[in-house]
């Protein structure tokens, strides 16, 4: 992660998504079983990400989901870094 999105990612996860997996006992797991380029340069790209999650609360039955993400990549130090997030 970079920029704005890697400040509002750790803070959401250290306040909420960690406390919350604690104290409930939530646990998540997740697959990407496809995407696709939007656009690509050379130092931004933009992909659409299709996402399968299941998610376990306790000692309750699994829930499993499906969605698709809009994913913002920029080119930093010759790594492409997640610079955008947003589900569609």
């Amino acid at each position: 992660l970079t920029g704005s999105s890697r400040e509002s990612y750790t803070q959401l996860i250290n306040d909420v998504g960690i406390p919350g997996a604690k104290e409930k006992k939530i646990t998540a797991v997740t697959q990407v079983p496809a995407a696709a380029s939007v656009s690509a340069g050379d130092s931004h790209a933009v992909a659409l990400v299709f996402v399968d999650q299941t998610v376990t609360i306790g000692n309750g039955a699994p829930t499993n989901t499906a969605s698709s993400v809009r994913v913002t990549l920029d080119k930093v130090g010759g790594r492409w870094l997640v610079s955008g997030f947003e589900p569609v």
